[in-house]
């Protein structure tokens, strides 16, 4: 018993009342709060995406297709929200015990996609090269500890960031491969830099400490944090963790952790979205035999292509071939821009998704140049299906065309949307749409920014702005807008578009500027009613006194 006591003493897990029973302690307190108030957000998240797939629903019930489509997102949302719930669960039974049981389906492009965005910032002051590369992973769909896999990912590639000299470089290599078990695999990760690198000495106690991360400093050999308690984590997984460095080499961190392949029965996936066939441009030899390995476990046609003039060859001469093309942002032969144009003349009706390393810095270019979508680098096969059924429901989005609105107040308007969940951005975008209004989106508070500065005054007539964004969140975005010397960015309707619903997050949002405070899921009748009151308040603001 005495053993037991000390061990909860040194560990701060609990306490006990005044009468003798336990209660938790202030950090398991803290805990607890943090899990309900990211569950309420990201509860409010899905439910968003599941109110907007239902007003489409009401929308286009007499088109089959697009019903299928819009039933298999609320599935999809449903089954994110039950793993919210059973993730909520596992980390409130883990809080004493420091046991791993957070094992679910994951997506691992989605992972990195979440985590390039976290890491964007202090790559992006530091003017960093980052690349991420992919080798031996086909199918990225595995069970699990995702939870803990993040956290290891983000505190080491912001740690390499954190380490590395202005304009220095810090890359993340993912590979595969199988083991003796059946389905599992040996998932490794190296995350390397140019940095200051770090002495031997160090070496013998970079694992040392608790499960706080102590800082030791860069002067003291180049790492920003005492590794112990990323140890812990990896070690909680099952995993193994090991650091290659010298002095003034930067430095090399290996992380493998063993995960159980998730391969889901969708063989008719591509051919129920009417994709027949795909050609595939991309200049890395072994990437491109990577996506094509994948599509052939698939059972997905396709044929590839090295550069652009060899892939316009294949496009010459026949007719609707294709029905989506992935170009990689890259080519060797010619311009990225040129070749969708020169593709476009040459097929209209095909999807053309281009693959870049900053999809973040090229979303003007959607429906430019021929563009229908774009998607990040590395290639991931979740977020690639994702899009494609995105595109799939917008290309069909003309079939059916409803009567416009009697007196529609949003007929005509043009909003400026900061959303960095495309799913959400995507369904918005197309309930606005369908309202008579025009829409362009923003991945993050930074984006939109710059997209309102460089349009001309009263381009916009209205922007929803999310709060939790990558890069920039809403609050920073809306005080730089209403900062600007232009008086459109004075008047203009600025309405935060978030989940947070406490009397904090309702006025730190008008502190920042903003209108009004929209709790997710948003609703069409609910902006209405939000911009009609703007508008009487504007009107009466302006009216002379008698």
């Amino acid at each position: 018993m005495d053993d037991l006591k000390k061990e909860r003493e040194e560990t701060g897990t609990e306490s006990t009342r005044p009468n003798g029973q336990k209660k938790p302690s202030a950090e398991v307190s803290g805990l607890h709060d943090r899990i309900v108030y990211e569950l309420s957000h990201d509860l409010r998240t899905s439910l968003n995406s599941i109110t907007g797939y239902v007003q489409l629903l009401k929308k286009n019930a007499a088109d089959t297709g697009r019903v299928r489509e819009y039933a298999d997102g609320i599935n999809g949302c449903c089954k994110e929200i039950l793993d919210l719930l059973g993730s909520a669960v596992e980390k409130q039974n883990s809080l004493r015990s420091g046991k791993s049981t957070s094992i679910r389906e994951f997506s691992l492009g989605k992972l990195v996609e979440e985590l390039n965005g976290a890491t964007a910032q202090i790559r992006d002051e530091k003017r960093l090269r980052y690349n991420v590369l992919v080798r031996g992973i086909k199918d990225d769909h595995f069970i699990g500890d995702r939870s803990r896999l993040t956290e290891v990912l983000l505190d080491l590639v912001t740690n390499a960031c954190r380490v590395t000299p202005e304009g220095g470089q810090v890359s993340l290599k993912i590979s595969a491969l199988r083991t003796e078990t059946p389905n599992q695999y040996e998932v490794s990760f190296v995350i390397t830099d140019n940095g200051v690198g770090m002495s031997s000495e160090l070496q013998k106690r970079l694992f040392e400490g608790g499960r706080q991360k102590s800082v030791l400093g860069f002067d003291s050999g180049g790492i920003g944090y005492n590794m112990g308690a990323t140890k812990q984590l990896v070690d909680q997984m099952g995993g193994t963790i090991s650091v290659q460095s010298s002095p003034g080499a930067g430095m090399e961190v290996y992380v493998g952790v063993r995960l159980e392949g998730a391969h889901g029965g969708e063989r008719d996936f591509f051919k129920d979205l009417g994709i027949r066939r795909l050609l595939i441009i991309v200049q890395d030899p072994q990437e491109i035999e990577r996506i094509e390995e994948l599509m052939d476990a698939k059972r997905i046609p396709c044929d590839k292509c090295l550069t652009g003039s060899d892939a316009l060859r294949k496009l010459s001469g026949t007719e609707d071939l294709y029905d989506l093309i992935l170009v990689d942002r890259d080519l060797e032969d010619m311009p990225y821009k040129d070749f969708c144009r020169r593709a476009r003349k040459l097929s209209k009706n095909m999807s053309i998704i281009l693959l870049s390393d900053k999809p973040e810095h090229f979303m003007d270019e959607v429906e430019l140049d021929g563009i229908t979508g774009i998607m990040p680098k590395p290639f991931f096969y979740s977020v690639f299906r994702q899009l494609a059924a995105r595109l799939a429901v917008t290309g069909s989005a003309e079939q059916v065309k409803e009567e416009p609105a009697l007196d529609n107040p949003l007929e005509g308007m043009r909003f400026l949307v900061a959303e960095d969940n495309p799913l959400n951005a995507d369904i918005l975008k197309e309930l606005l749409e369908m309202e008579g209004a025009r829409c362009d989106i923003a991945g993050n508070g930074k984006a939109a920014v710059a997209m309102f500065r460089f349009r001309k005054p009263d381009y916009y007539g209205a922007i929803l702005m999310d709060i939790q964004m990558p890069v920039e969140n809403g609050y920073d975005a809306a005080i730089e807008i209403r900062s600007m010397a232009r008086e459109d960015a004075k008047r203009i309707p600025i309405l935060a578009m978030t989940a947070g619903t406490m009397p904090q997050d309702i006025r730190r949002t008008l502190e920042c500027g903003m209108d009004a405070h929209i709790v997710k899921p948003l609703e069409i009748d609910q902006l209405v009613d939000v911009l009609n009151t703007l508008k009487m308040k504007a009107a009466l603001q302006e009216k002379p006194a008698q």
